[in-house]
């Protein structure tokens, strides 16, 4: 499974990483994007906002899909 459709499973939760995958989800969808890597993404991210609490909720995200990757 790829980053970003363990993104596409994560966007009802009510949480940070919740928040961060709708707002890939959206970013994808209205920039005609089709990145599906962490890296990808990582960089998308960083290139986008400088914002700490949206980093804090990539890493967050990015951290559950790795664990979830090694179980």
């Amino acid at each position: 499974m790829t980053f970003f459709e363990w993104l596409k499973d994560q966007v009802k939760r009510d949480d940070l990483v919740g928040d961060i995958a709708r707002d890939i989800i959206d970013d994808a969808r209205i920039n005609s994007l089709d990145y599906q890597t962490v890296k990808e993404w990582k960089q998308r991210v960083e290139f986008q906002t400088s914002s700490e609490a949206v980093l804090k909720a990539f890493k967050l995200a990015q951290r559950e899909y790795s664990a979830q990757l090694k179980s």
